[in-house]
């Protein structure tokens, strides 16, 4: 009987290790891909886009633009990024305020 009960606890140990070995993995994973979903740079802050390389930055600004102003756009946000404090704005945000300061200079 007793070596029935040794049988059974081995195979349950051996169940239990690949369970949490599976469970683990899926974690992995999940940290993973939700890290490189949050790596986005046109849905981060001031200080993402501080860090990253100019042409990341001219084609992230292309993106929020259509195109259109993207240069002027990217150099404003490079000013709004290095000014005190402002490394918790977000980039969307930042960018909506140079669009519309550049729209307002181009209809004075």
């Amino acid at each position: 009987m007793a070596n029935w009960m040794r049988v059974k606890m081995n195979k349950l140990k051996k169940y239990l290790k690949l369970i949490i070995g599976i469970a683990v993995l899926i974690l992995v994973l999940a940290v993973f891909f939700l890290r490189q979903k949050s790596s986005d740079l046109e849905n981060g802050n001031l200080a993402a886009w501080a860090r990253a390389s100019d042409s990341r930055r001219l084609a992230a600004a292309e993106m929020m633009t259509g195109g259109e102003h993207s240069e002027l756009v990217a150099g404003c946000l490079d000013k709004m990024a290095r000014l005190s404090g402002s490394e918790k704005m977000k980039i969307r945000d930042a960018a909506s305020l140079c669009l519309t300061g550049i729209m307002m200079k181009d209809k004075i």
